[in-house]
């Protein structure tokens, strides 16, 4: 009886913990990485709607203002941006904390851009990707826009019909399995790439625009790129599993004692 009732007790505190919106993981957005106007993906109204849309899945949206292993020892995922510049490169040390963090099971959203005088961090974000087969071309090309509607199936193409990108860096695959996009060239714009041994889970973009303020050949409420968001999030932020399996025990247990 006193087993059962402190079983009875662990299993309330588990569902008040569970039930006060604890299932959302929290994500990291690049502050370092500024665009040729100073705006990152964590600050002015570019992104908005993008950091609106991350916190309206549930998750929690954190700034990072610095790639180390104590900063992203504390997020589930991680947004980030190719530099813009020669000041906006990721160091050895960075790029060995981003793949550790991956490795020890935290989603990656990496986006390429082609905009400001992003040609001269081309190979410094190649050498960000390029351990997940994908790196991305040293021209940018479509200054149109680009609509791109043939998708491989994935849980990150699920439900899209058709994404629009806007000058952007076409990805190239030394893996093949990663290559979402039905089509070649202008169409190669997405890659996924699932983590195995406990690795965390993989986007590699060749354009940020799609996800940005409306205006523009393309942005986040434009065809289907607002669902794109969405598929990215499930797949590449792993919700904490904690409190899944705390709550699986403790049913087994309270169902040993019962019987």
């Amino acid at each position: 009886m006193k087993k059962k009732m402190i079983l009875s007790l662990f299993c309330s505190a588990f569902s008040l913990m569970f039930s006060g919106g604890a299932e959302g993981g929290v994500v990291g957005v690049d502050n370092v990485n500024r665009f040729g106007d100073g705006v990152s993906l964590a600050s002015g109204n570019n992104y908005g709607q993008m950091r609106a849309a991350i916190v309206g899945a549930g998750h929690t949206l954190v700034i990072v203002n610095d790639f180390t292993g104590a900063t992203l020892s504390g997020l589930d995922g991680l947004f980030l941006v190719q530099g813009s510049d020669p000041s906006e490169v990721y160091t050895g040390v960075e790029i060995d904390a981003i793949h550790d963090f991956v490795g020890a099971g935290g989603g990656l959203v990496a986006f390429a851009d082609g905009g400001f005088s992003s040609d001269s961090t081309v190979a410094n974000f190649n050498s960000l990707i390029d351990d997940y087969g994908v790196s991305i071309s040293g021209n940018a090309t479509e200054s149109s826009g680009h609509l791109v509607s043939g998708f491989h199936a994935h849980e990150v193409t699920a439900g899209l019909v058709s994404v629009g990108i806007d000058f952007h860096r076409r990805l190239i695959f030394s893996d093949n399995s990663a290559d979402l996009t039905v089509g070649t060239g202008a169409d190669e714009i997405l890659a996924a790439i699932d983590g195995v041994g406990g690795a965390g889970n993989v986007v590699i973009l060749s354009d940020i625009a799609e996800f940005s303020h409306p205006g523009g050949d393309t942005n986040i409420n434009h065809v289907s790129n607002r669902r794109l968001l969405e598929n990215i999030l499930g797949y590449a932020v792993p919700e904490p599993s904690s409190l899944f399996l705390l709550g699986l025990g403790c049913v087994a247990a309270f169902r040993r004692v019962r019987g």
